[in-house]
């Protein structure tokens, strides 16, 4: 009832209590932390305190993807967090986050044809509290303009975000960790010459369209 998309339905839940008003300061802390990586890089995004999934297995945040090019029909995907699903199948304890598409809604947002990209990979390896979100908005803003950019979310310091740096074959990497923030920098090293140099983190972008090219 709480998904229900029939007025009298709607209107007889309008005044029900929401599942906001009974988060946990845990939930609360950590839904506030998603909304704030949305806006970090400039993500749209609307609040819907009726939007529901799966009760059995999703935990904490769930989401809908949608496109104002559709219709009525403007939902391309649908999913959340599931941190007990993996548990639940007698596998490890792996927290998760996942969505299902509609295919044939995708296939209507796309070109009639997709070239793919042959510029040089460039991976974005974020580390500290400071310069993850920093890290996060960057390669956002790197795809936004039509460069090919990656970055491993799980791993949490330098030698390991350039060991996956490694496994994608990219052709440089971004180092910024919280040192760097502070003085406003980044180094963007060669992953086959080693070689490397200091940048203004503002310059970052201008730089890496003369390393594409």
């Amino acid at each position: 009832i709480l998904d229900c998309k029939v007025p009298i339905c709607q209107e007889a839940t309008k005044d029900a209590p929401t599942l906001f008003d009974h988060l946990s300061v845990e939930s609360a802390s950590h839904f506030q932390s998603v909304l704030n990586g949305l806006t970090s890089i400039d993500i749209p995004y609307s609040l819907n305190y009726r939007l529901v999934r799966g009760l059995d297995y999703y935990s904490r945040t769930t989401f809908e993807i949608t496109s104002p090019h559709l219709g009525a029909q403007s939902t391309i995907g649908a999913g959340g967090r599931y941190d007990g699903l993996v548990a639940l199948l007698q596998g490890p304890s792996t927290p998760a986050i996942g969505f299902a598409v509609g295919l044939e809604r995708v296939a209507l947002l796309l070109p009639e044809q997709i070239t793919t990209p042959q510029n040089p990979l460039f991976f974005v390896a974020g580390f500290g509290k400071e310069a993850k979100p920093i890290a996060y908005k960057l390669l956002h803003t790197l795809r936004e303009d039509g460069i090919r950019a990656d970055t491993d979310y799980k791993s949490v310091n330098l030698k390991s975000l350039l060991r996956s740096a490694d496994k994608l074959e990219a052709s440089y990497a971004i180092i910024l960790g919280d040192d760097e923030v502070r003085s406003e920098t980044a180094i963007i090293r060669n992953m086959n010459t080693k070689a490397q140099e200091s940048v203004k983190i503002k310059e970052i972008p201008e730089k890496i369209r003369s390393l594409s090219l």
